[in-house]
């Protein structure tokens, strides 16, 4: 399933909340957010796609459209699976 934020208007600090807030409430059943943070000052289009950070991202995909990415989130079974690995180092 698919989740969609609008970030118009926030500020990086706003949008990092929001977001964070967001994937910690979304199910397992999700397996995407589809982020809109516009394009035209680039600072929130910058934020999402180079600087954020969440455990639970794995990937972030850039549209065509510059004015939304995707975040595709990891599975409970990857979740899992990243835990044991840190546990064995």
């Amino acid at each position: 399933m698919r989740a969609e934020i609008d970030l118009h208007e926030m500020t990086v600090i706003e949008a990092q909340v929001a977001l964070n807030q967001l994937i910690d409430s979304l199910g397992w059943e999700y397996d995407e957010i589809l982020v809109v943070h516009g394009y035209h000052s680039g600072i929130l289009q910058n934020f999402v796609r180079t600087q954020y950070r969440h455990k639970r991202v794995k990937q972030i995909i850039l549209s065509l459209n510059p004015g939304d990415t995707s975040l595709l989130l990891r599975s409970r079974q990857e979740m899992a699976e990243e835990k044991k690995k840190h546990r064995k180092k």
